[in-house]
């Protein structure tokens, strides 16, 4: 064997595909490709091969890393969200007609940047009560996009939230358990209640 004959046979090794890239395409593989193709914006005929390759089943290990490395860096199409005939543009109280309440309130940037959270309230154990009825705790959650599903109709006024505030034994404002009977009349904490 010559030298260059020596050379060519470790090029070609080298440059060999790897035997794995020949294997079938493993379930999580094609399910990935499956959820996500639809997405992304590919270019007509590889998303013609992408779809015949998962249709008859020959999808190869090989071929399902490249289609998934283009997927990946394939652009998705940006879709704009609907605008709501009447959105929220002031923080407070809403309850949307599901019954939900929510508390809308300024984002750090300020007031343009809008986000609501949701009143999830839980009633406490008997035993976990001292006897004056049922005691809730109460905490807002972030809702994600709710911002965009609530409208100012769903405002609520200022004693429609003391009223719940009252009901639950929470602050309307910040959720937070209220003991002082005049507090649990008012439906709102004193340090809440300064603040409206």
């Amino acid at each position: 064997m010559t030298a260059a004959t020596a050379t060519r046979a470790r090029r070609s090794t080298r440059n060999a595909r790897p035997a794995w890239m020949d294997e079938p395409a493993t379930a999580s593989q094609v399910a990935t490709l499956r959820k996500h193709a639809p997405r992304k914006v590919l270019p007509a005929g590889m998303a013609a091969e992408l779809a015949a390759k998962l249709a008859d089943g020959s999808m190869t290990k090989g071929d399902a890393k490249l289609f998934l490395d283009i997927l990946f860096d394939a652009s998705t199409p940006w879709k704009p969200r609907p605008a709501a005939a009447n959105p929220v543009t002031e923080a407070g109280m809403y309850r949307n007609a599901a019954g939900e309440v929510y508390r809308v309130q300024a984002g750090r940037q300020g007031e343009r940047r809008l986000y609501a959270k949701l009143l999830v309230i839980t009633e406490l154990d008997a035993e976990e009560t001292d006897g004056e009825g049922p005691r809730f705790t109460a905490r807002f959650d972030y809702a994600n996009g709710a911002i965009y599903r609530l409208t100012a109709d769903d405002r609520m006024t200022t004693e429609q939230a003391r009223a719940i505030g009252h009901d639950f034994r929470i602050c309307c404002q910040c959720a937070a358990v209220l003991t002082d009977p005049a507090s649990i009349d008012a439906g709102i904490g004193p340090v809440c209640a300064g603040k409206i």
